[in-house]
């Protein structure tokens, strides 16, 4: 499936899942809505195919993140992004 590059995600074309030269041939957009806070997230979903098992069973690979679209979004991504570079920096302390 042909897909027009401008419609595709944020972080499609910084580098493709997983290891891909082809962009995703589908995307979709979810609203959560956290039930800790009340905050609703936009998360972007991109899709990606992968060859197919032996007995020709598809297969496909998501990738899932939430959009940039609101500090919160963008400062969770750096957090997560950057996450195992802290704990080698700087190690979680046991929590009692």
């Amino acid at each position: 499936m042909s897909q027009d590059r401008s419609a595709l995600s944020d972080g499609t074309d910084i580098a493709h899942f997983p290891t891909s030269d082809e962009p995703p041939f589908d995307r979709h957009d979810w609203i959560v809505r956290r039930s800790s806070t009340g905050e609703e997230v936009r998360y972007v979903i991109d899709y990606y195919g992968a060859p197919p098992l032996p007995d020709g069973s598809p297969v496909f690979s998501l990738d899932v993140r939430p959009a940039l679209d609101s500090f919160g979004s963008i400062s969770m991504r750096v957090r997560v992004a950057t996450r195992a570079a802290w704990e080698k920096v700087v190690p979680e302390t046991s929590h009692a």
